[in-house]
Protein backbone atom coordinates (compact mmCIF):
# COMPACT_ATOMS: atom_id res chain seq x y z
CA UNK A 1 0.00 0.00 0.00
CA UNK A 2 1.16 3.47 -0.39
CA UNK A 3 3.15 5.07 2.12
CA UNK A 4 1.49 8.14 3.97
CA UNK A 5 3.14 10.23 5.84
CA UNK A 6 6.09 7.53 7.00
CA UNK A 7 3.34 5.20 7.83
CA UNK A 8 2.94 1.99 5.64
CA UNK A 9 -0.76 1.29 5.42
CA UNK A 10 0.26 -2.41 5.51
CA UNK A 11 1.33 -2.41 8.89
CA UNK A 12 -2.17 -1.05 9.80
CA UNK A 13 -4.76 -3.33 7.38
CA UNK A 14 -5.11 -6.25 6.39
CA UNK A 15 -7.11 -6.65 3.07
CA UNK A 16 -10.27 -9.24 2.04
CA UNK A 17 -11.99 -9.81 -0.71
CA UNK A 18 -15.86 -10.12 -0.06
CA UNK A 19 -18.37 -10.23 -3.07
CA UNK A 20 -17.71 -6.98 -5.03
CA UNK A 21 -16.20 -5.42 -1.60
CA UNK A 22 -12.47 -4.71 -0.72
CA UNK A 23 -12.33 -4.89 3.44
CA UNK A 24 -9.45 -3.60 5.17
CA UNK A 25 -9.04 -5.29 8.82
CA UNK A 26 -7.42 -2.71 11.59
CA UNK A 27 -5.01 -4.70 12.90
CA UNK A 28 -3.56 -2.67 16.03
CA UNK A 29 -6.07 -0.34 17.48
CA UNK A 30 -3.33 1.34 18.97
CA UNK A 31 -1.73 2.68 15.55
CA UNK A 32 -2.46 6.40 14.83
CA UNK A 33 -5.12 5.92 12.36
CA UNK A 34 -8.64 7.61 11.74
CA UNK A 35 -11.22 6.62 9.03
CA UNK A 36 -13.31 9.75 8.03
CA UNK A 37 -16.37 8.34 7.18
CA UNK A 38 -19.63 10.81 7.77
CA UNK A 39 -23.01 8.57 8.47
CA UNK A 40 -20.80 5.60 8.42
CA UNK A 41 -21.67 4.72 5.21
CA UNK A 42 -18.43 2.64 4.44
CA UNK A 43 -17.57 1.49 7.81
CA UNK A 44 -18.70 -2.33 9.07
CA UNK A 45 -19.47 -2.52 12.99
CA UNK A 46 -20.16 -5.84 12.65
CA UNK A 47 -20.60 -9.17 10.92
CA UNK A 48 -24.30 -10.26 11.07
CA UNK A 49 -26.23 -13.27 9.91
CA UNK A 50 -29.70 -11.54 10.50
CA UNK A 51 -30.18 -9.57 6.94
CA UNK A 52 -28.64 -9.90 3.35
CA UNK A 53 -29.95 -7.30 0.46
CA UNK A 54 -29.03 -8.84 -2.91
CA UNK A 55 -26.50 -6.14 -4.78
CA UNK A 56 -27.33 -7.70 -7.91
CA UNK A 57 -30.93 -8.02 -7.78
CA UNK A 58 -32.31 -6.20 -4.38
CA UNK A 59 -33.49 -9.51 -3.40
CA UNK A 60 -33.47 -9.58 0.39
CA UNK A 61 -32.96 -12.58 2.87
CA UNK A 62 -34.07 -12.87 6.28
CA UNK A 63 -30.71 -15.97 7.70
CA UNK A 64 -30.38 -16.35 3.88
CA UNK A 65 -34.37 -16.91 3.24
CA UNK A 66 -35.68 -14.75 0.69
CA UNK A 67 -38.37 -12.88 2.73
CA UNK A 68 -41.40 -14.04 0.03
CA UNK A 69 -40.70 -17.39 1.08
CA UNK A 70 -41.53 -16.29 5.08
CA UNK A 71 -44.66 -14.82 4.20
CA UNK A 72 -46.85 -17.40 4.62
CA UNK A 73 -45.47 -18.23 7.97
CA UNK A 74 -47.20 -16.39 11.09
CA UNK A 75 -45.04 -13.20 12.27
CA UNK A 76 -44.55 -15.31 15.39
CA UNK A 77 -42.89 -17.97 13.70
CA UNK A 78 -41.28 -15.00 11.26
CA UNK A 79 -40.45 -13.11 14.23
CA UNK A 80 -38.45 -16.23 16.56
CA UNK A 81 -36.92 -17.38 12.69
CA UNK A 82 -35.09 -13.80 12.80
CA UNK A 83 -33.75 -13.77 16.33
CA UNK A 84 -32.67 -17.27 17.05
CA UNK A 85 -32.59 -18.92 13.45
CA UNK A 86 -33.05 -22.65 13.14
CA UNK A 87 -33.13 -23.94 16.64
CA UNK A 88 -36.05 -24.62 18.86
CA UNK A 89 -35.25 -25.19 22.10
CA UNK A 90 -36.62 -22.19 22.97
CA UNK A 91 -39.60 -21.54 20.54
CA UNK A 92 -42.38 -23.26 23.19
CA UNK A 93 -41.18 -20.82 25.65
CA UNK A 94 -40.66 -18.13 23.36
CA UNK A 95 -44.71 -18.02 22.09
CA UNK A 96 -45.93 -19.39 25.62
CA UNK A 97 -44.78 -16.28 27.36
CA UNK A 98 -46.19 -14.20 24.28
CA UNK A 99 -50.47 -15.78 24.79
CA UNK A 100 -49.20 -15.46 28.36
CA UNK A 101 -48.65 -11.67 28.14
CA UNK A 102 -50.53 -10.61 25.67
CA UNK A 103 -53.01 -8.34 28.15
CA UNK A 104 -52.93 -5.06 29.30
CA UNK A 105 -50.70 -5.41 32.65
CA UNK A 106 -51.92 -2.49 34.69
CA UNK A 107 -48.68 -1.07 35.28
CA UNK A 108 -48.02 -0.83 32.22
CA UNK A 109 -51.93 0.78 31.95
CA UNK A 110 -51.06 3.32 34.76
CA UNK A 111 -47.94 4.48 32.94
CA UNK A 112 -49.77 5.14 29.41
CA UNK A 113 -52.35 6.87 31.19
CA UNK A 114 -50.14 9.01 33.00
CA UNK A 115 -48.30 9.98 29.58
CA UNK A 116 -50.18 13.09 27.77
CA UNK A 117 -52.27 12.25 24.51
CA UNK A 118 -49.92 15.55 23.11
CA UNK A 119 -46.82 12.81 23.20
CA UNK A 120 -46.00 11.10 19.95
CA UNK A 121 -47.16 8.32 20.07
CA UNK A 122 -43.61 6.53 19.21
CA UNK A 123 -41.62 8.30 21.92
CA UNK A 124 -44.75 6.91 24.61
CA UNK A 125 -44.27 3.65 23.20
CA UNK A 126 -40.30 3.76 23.86
CA UNK A 127 -40.87 4.99 27.23
CA UNK A 128 -43.52 1.62 28.14
CA UNK A 129 -40.56 -0.50 26.63
CA UNK A 130 -38.51 0.69 28.91
CA UNK A 131 -40.55 0.88 31.92
CA UNK A 132 -40.70 -3.10 30.74
CA UNK A 133 -37.17 -3.58 32.70
CA UNK A 134 -38.92 -2.73 35.96
CA UNK A 135 -41.67 -5.46 35.72
CA UNK A 136 -40.10 -8.35 34.15
CA UNK A 137 -39.56 -10.25 37.34
CA UNK A 138 -42.78 -10.41 38.35
CA UNK A 139 -44.36 -11.89 35.06
CA UNK A 140 -41.63 -14.17 33.20
CA UNK A 141 -40.65 -17.05 34.96
CA UNK A 142 -36.70 -16.57 34.37
CA UNK A 143 -36.04 -12.82 33.58
CA UNK A 144 -32.40 -14.34 32.49
CA UNK A 145 -33.94 -16.22 30.16
CA UNK A 146 -33.36 -14.21 26.39
CA UNK A 147 -36.29 -15.97 24.92
CA UNK A 148 -38.56 -15.12 27.89
CA UNK A 149 -37.38 -11.38 27.53
CA UNK A 150 -38.05 -11.44 24.10
CA UNK A 151 -41.22 -12.91 24.28
CA UNK A 152 -42.53 -10.52 26.63
CA UNK A 153 -41.16 -7.37 24.85
CA UNK A 154 -42.83 -8.33 21.76
CA UNK A 155 -46.02 -8.70 23.10
CA UNK A 156 -45.93 -5.68 25.29
CA UNK A 157 -44.91 -3.79 22.39
CA UNK A 158 -48.47 -5.12 20.45
CA UNK A 159 -50.41 -4.24 23.49
CA UNK A 160 -48.99 -1.16 23.91
CA UNK A 161 -49.49 0.55 20.25
CA UNK A 162 -52.73 -1.21 20.50
CA UNK A 163 -53.71 0.70 23.73
CA UNK A 164 -52.25 3.98 22.88
CA UNK A 165 -54.62 3.42 19.50
CA UNK A 166 -57.81 3.16 21.69
CA UNK A 167 -56.30 6.18 23.72
CA UNK A 168 -55.77 8.11 20.88
CA UNK A 169 -59.54 7.32 19.23
CA UNK A 170 -61.77 7.38 22.65
CA UNK A 171 -62.18 3.32 22.12
CA UNK A 172 -63.06 1.33 24.66
CA UNK A 173 -60.43 -1.89 25.57
CA UNK A 174 -61.47 -5.04 25.00
CA UNK A 175 -59.28 -7.74 26.04
CA UNK A 176 -59.14 -10.94 22.82
CA UNK A 177 -58.69 -14.53 23.07
CA UNK A 178 -55.79 -16.65 21.68
CA UNK A 179 -57.85 -18.37 18.96
CA UNK A 180 -56.83 -15.77 15.90
CA UNK A 181 -53.77 -15.33 14.25
CA UNK A 182 -51.33 -12.76 15.96
CA UNK A 183 -51.60 -9.65 13.88
CA UNK A 184 -55.67 -10.33 13.65
CA UNK A 185 -55.63 -10.03 17.36
CA UNK A 186 -53.49 -6.95 17.17
CA UNK A 187 -56.47 -5.14 15.10
CA UNK A 188 -59.32 -6.69 17.28
CA UNK A 189 -57.52 -4.82 20.46
CA UNK A 190 -57.12 -2.04 18.52
CA UNK A 191 -60.91 -1.86 17.43
CA UNK A 192 -62.56 -3.68 20.67
CA UNK A 193 -63.57 -6.43 18.33
CA UNK A 194 -66.08 -4.81 16.12
CA UNK A 195 -66.33 -6.30 12.14
CA UNK A 196 -64.45 -9.16 13.16
CA UNK A 197 -65.20 -10.80 9.59
CA UNK A 198 -63.06 -7.41 8.32
CA UNK A 199 -60.56 -7.80 10.64
CA UNK A 200 -59.59 -11.34 10.22
CA UNK A 201 -58.97 -10.06 6.24
CA UNK A 202 -56.80 -7.09 7.28
CA UNK A 203 -55.38 -9.59 10.03
CA UNK A 204 -53.56 -11.55 6.96
CA UNK A 205 -52.61 -8.47 5.65
CA UNK A 206 -50.70 -7.07 8.08
CA UNK A 207 -49.32 -10.04 9.21
CA UNK A 208 -47.51 -9.75 5.46
CA UNK A 209 -46.72 -6.21 6.37
CA UNK A 210 -45.14 -7.48 9.75
CA UNK A 211 -42.49 -9.52 8.16
CA UNK A 212 -41.90 -6.99 5.15
CA UNK A 213 -41.09 -4.76 8.01
CA UNK A 214 -38.88 -7.41 10.20
CA UNK A 215 -35.63 -6.82 9.59
CA UNK A 216 -33.91 -4.37 7.06
CA UNK A 217 -29.59 -4.55 8.33
CA UNK A 218 -27.52 -2.25 9.66
CA UNK A 219 -30.08 0.97 9.30
CA UNK A 220 -29.29 4.06 11.81
CA UNK A 221 -32.05 2.24 14.46
CA UNK A 222 -30.24 -1.33 14.23
CA UNK A 223 -26.95 0.18 14.73
CA UNK A 224 -28.12 2.65 17.29
CA UNK A 225 -29.93 -0.83 19.25
CA UNK A 226 -25.89 -2.48 18.74
CA UNK A 227 -24.57 0.56 20.14
CA UNK A 228 -26.20 0.69 23.53
CA UNK A 229 -25.91 -3.01 23.43
CA UNK A 230 -22.26 -3.39 23.39
CA UNK A 231 -22.52 -1.04 26.65
CA UNK A 232 -24.18 -3.78 28.32
CA UNK A 233 -27.47 -2.44 28.66
CA UNK A 234 -30.48 -4.40 29.04
CA UNK A 235 -32.53 -5.10 26.43
CA UNK A 236 -35.18 -2.82 26.95
CA UNK A 237 -33.35 0.26 26.97
CA UNK A 238 -31.27 -0.80 23.85
CA UNK A 239 -34.86 -1.18 21.96
CA UNK A 240 -36.47 1.69 23.41
CA UNK A 241 -33.44 3.85 21.96
CA UNK A 242 -33.54 1.92 18.39
CA UNK A 243 -37.30 2.96 18.79
CA UNK A 244 -35.96 6.99 19.16
CA UNK A 245 -34.05 6.73 16.12
CA UNK A 246 -36.30 4.95 14.40
CA UNK A 247 -39.00 7.54 15.18
CA UNK A 248 -37.44 10.37 13.19
CA UNK A 249 -38.54 12.03 10.30
CA UNK A 250 -35.62 10.30 7.52
CA UNK A 251 -36.15 6.87 9.05
CA UNK A 252 -39.39 5.27 10.01
CA UNK A 253 -40.94 8.12 10.36
CA UNK A 254 -41.06 9.12 7.36
CA UNK A 255 -44.35 6.94 6.35
CA UNK A 256 -45.68 10.28 8.46
CA UNK A 257 -44.45 12.16 5.66
CA UNK A 258 -46.04 9.95 3.05
CA UNK A 259 -49.19 9.82 4.37
CA UNK A 260 -49.13 13.99 4.72
CA UNK A 261 -48.24 13.96 1.21
CA UNK A 262 -51.61 11.96 0.01
CA UNK A 263 -53.82 14.07 2.44
CA UNK A 264 -52.29 17.08 0.61
CA UNK A 265 -52.76 15.72 -3.14
CA UNK A 266 -56.36 14.50 -2.12
CA UNK A 267 -57.80 16.77 -0.32
CA UNK A 268 -56.85 19.87 -2.27
CA UNK A 269 -57.71 18.27 -5.51
CA UNK A 270 -53.85 18.65 -6.51
CA UNK A 271 -53.18 16.94 -10.16
CA UNK A 272 -50.00 14.41 -9.37
CA UNK A 273 -48.32 15.70 -12.66
CA UNK A 274 -48.37 19.32 -11.28
CA UNK A 275 -47.51 18.42 -7.57
CA UNK A 276 -44.45 16.29 -9.22
CA UNK A 277 -43.30 19.55 -11.10
CA UNK A 278 -43.74 21.79 -8.23
CA UNK A 279 -41.02 19.11 -6.11
CA UNK A 280 -38.60 19.29 -8.93
CA UNK A 281 -38.72 23.09 -9.79
CA UNK A 282 -38.21 23.37 -5.93
CA UNK A 283 -35.92 20.95 -5.52
CA UNK A 284 -37.52 19.54 -2.80
CA UNK A 285 -37.47 15.95 -1.79
CA UNK A 286 -40.73 13.67 -3.39
CA UNK A 287 -41.98 11.63 -0.37
CA UNK A 288 -42.33 7.78 -1.13
CA UNK A 289 -39.49 7.31 -3.25
CA UNK A 290 -35.88 6.63 -3.15
CA UNK A 291 -33.71 4.20 -0.47
CA UNK A 292 -30.48 4.53 -0.25
CA UNK A 293 -29.39 0.78 -0.87
CA UNK A 294 -32.16 0.42 -3.97
CA UNK A 295 -30.92 3.60 -5.47
CA UNK A 296 -27.96 2.15 -6.37
CA UNK A 297 -29.13 -0.89 -8.22
CA UNK A 298 -30.24 0.18 -11.64
CA UNK A 299 -34.36 -1.33 -12.88
CA UNK A 300 -34.81 -2.58 -8.94
CA UNK A 301 -37.46 -2.37 -7.15
CA UNK A 302 -37.18 -2.88 -3.33
CA UNK A 303 -38.95 -6.34 -2.94
CA UNK A 304 -40.86 -5.37 0.26
CA UNK A 305 -42.46 -2.67 -2.30
CA UNK A 306 -43.15 -5.57 -5.22
CA UNK A 307 -44.91 -7.65 -2.37
CA UNK A 308 -47.49 -4.23 -1.27
CA UNK A 309 -48.09 -3.19 -4.91
CA UNK A 310 -49.12 -7.00 -5.64
CA UNK A 311 -51.17 -6.71 -2.55
CA UNK A 312 -52.68 -3.41 -3.38
CA UNK A 313 -53.47 -4.16 -7.44
CA UNK A 314 -54.85 -7.45 -6.88
CA UNK A 315 -58.42 -7.68 -7.58
CA UNK A 316 -59.19 -9.58 -4.29
CA UNK A 317 -58.31 -6.30 -2.85
CA UNK A 318 -61.56 -4.46 -2.55
CA UNK A 319 -61.61 -1.53 0.39
CA UNK A 320 -63.23 1.42 -1.37
CA UNK A 321 -62.26 3.75 1.26
CA UNK A 322 -58.62 3.61 0.10
CA UNK A 323 -59.02 3.45 -3.92
CA UNK A 324 -57.93 6.87 -4.22
CA UNK A 325 -54.62 6.62 -2.13
CA UNK A 326 -54.52 3.75 -4.35
CA UNK A 327 -55.01 5.44 -7.52
CA UNK A 328 -52.27 8.34 -6.28
CA UNK A 329 -50.23 5.65 -5.37
CA UNK A 330 -49.97 4.41 -8.91
CA UNK A 331 -49.89 7.68 -10.68
CA UNK A 332 -47.07 8.79 -8.61
CA UNK A 333 -45.06 5.60 -10.04
CA UNK A 334 -46.18 5.92 -13.66
CA UNK A 335 -44.67 9.94 -13.56
CA UNK A 336 -41.82 9.36 -11.83
CA UNK A 337 -40.77 6.00 -14.00
CA UNK A 338 -40.60 8.21 -16.80
CA UNK A 339 -39.79 11.48 -15.68
CA UNK A 340 -36.03 11.69 -16.70
CA UNK A 341 -35.35 13.42 -13.36
CA UNK A 342 -36.09 10.48 -11.08
CA UNK A 343 -34.82 8.06 -14.30
CA UNK A 344 -31.41 9.78 -13.90
CA UNK A 345 -31.30 9.06 -9.95
CA UNK A 346 -32.67 5.82 -10.26
CA UNK A 347 -35.71 6.26 -7.64
CA UNK A 348 -37.91 3.96 -7.27
CA UNK A 349 -40.64 3.48 -4.79
CA UNK A 350 -39.50 2.75 -1.21
CA UNK A 351 -42.32 0.88 1.58
CA UNK A 352 -43.43 4.01 2.40
CA UNK A 353 -45.51 4.67 -0.20
CA UNK A 354 -47.69 1.59 0.72
CA UNK A 355 -47.31 0.79 4.19
CA UNK A 356 -49.06 4.47 5.02
CA UNK A 357 -51.96 3.18 2.60
CA UNK A 358 -51.99 -0.25 4.32
CA UNK A 359 -52.11 1.66 8.04
CA UNK A 360 -54.87 4.29 6.77
CA UNK A 361 -56.85 1.08 6.04
CA UNK A 362 -56.69 -0.64 9.63
CA UNK A 363 -58.19 2.85 11.14
CA UNK A 364 -54.43 4.61 11.86
CA UNK A 365 -53.93 8.16 12.35
CA UNK A 366 -50.72 8.95 10.46
CA UNK A 367 -49.01 10.29 13.68
CA UNK A 368 -48.95 6.20 14.78
CA UNK A 369 -47.18 5.18 11.09
CA UNK A 370 -44.34 4.75 12.88
CA UNK A 371 -45.91 2.72 15.60
CA UNK A 372 -47.51 0.06 13.24
CA UNK A 373 -43.88 -0.21 11.72
CA UNK A 374 -42.25 -0.98 14.74
CA UNK A 375 -44.93 -3.83 15.34
CA UNK A 376 -42.55 -5.64 12.68
CA UNK A 377 -39.17 -4.18 13.30
CA UNK A 378 -39.45 -5.28 16.81
CA UNK A 379 -37.99 -8.84 15.83
CA UNK A 380 -35.08 -7.22 14.16
CA UNK A 381 -34.52 -4.69 16.80
CA UNK A 382 -34.07 -7.60 19.10
CA UNK A 383 -32.27 -9.83 16.83
CA UNK A 384 -29.49 -7.27 16.68
CA UNK A 385 -29.56 -6.72 20.03
CA UNK A 386 -29.35 -10.52 21.16
CA UNK A 387 -26.48 -11.12 18.15
CA UNK A 388 -24.64 -8.44 19.26
CA UNK A 389 -23.99 -9.44 22.75
CA UNK A 390 -23.76 -12.30 21.99
CA UNK A 391 -20.20 -12.09 19.68
CA UNK A 392 -19.28 -9.75 22.33
CA UNK A 393 -18.31 -6.74 20.30
CA UNK A 394 -16.35 -4.27 22.24
CA UNK A 395 -17.73 -1.17 23.77
CA UNK A 396 -18.66 1.11 20.63
CA UNK A 397 -16.36 4.33 20.47
CA UNK A 398 -16.75 5.91 17.06
CA UNK A 399 -13.92 9.01 16.85
CA UNK A 400 -14.41 12.67 15.75
CA UNK A 401 -11.70 14.54 13.88
CA UNK A 402 -10.60 16.01 17.16
CA UNK A 403 -9.81 13.32 19.09
CA UNK A 404 -6.66 12.24 20.27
Amino acid sequence: MTLMKDVNLDDIFSVSFEGEYTVLHLKNAVNKMMIYDPGLYHTAICKSALCTIDKNDGKLYYRGKSVESLLDLDFLDAAYFIIFGEREEGKSNFKRVIIDNFRLLKEQKDLMDAIPLATHPMDALSMAVIGLGGIESKYLNDPTDIFEKAGFLIAQVAITVAYRYTQIQSENWVESTDDRSYAERILFQMHAGKNQDRLQKLGKILNTIMILHAEHGQNCSAATVRSVASARSSLYPAVASGMAAFNGMIHGGASQLVSAMYEELLESGLDVDAYVDKKIESKTLLMGFGQRTYNRILNCWDPRVERMYQILTDDSFDFPEIVKYREAAIKLIDRVSRDEFYKKRNLTPNPDLFNCIFYKLFGVPREMNTCMLALGRIAGWIANYVEHVSDAYPLTRPCDMTCD
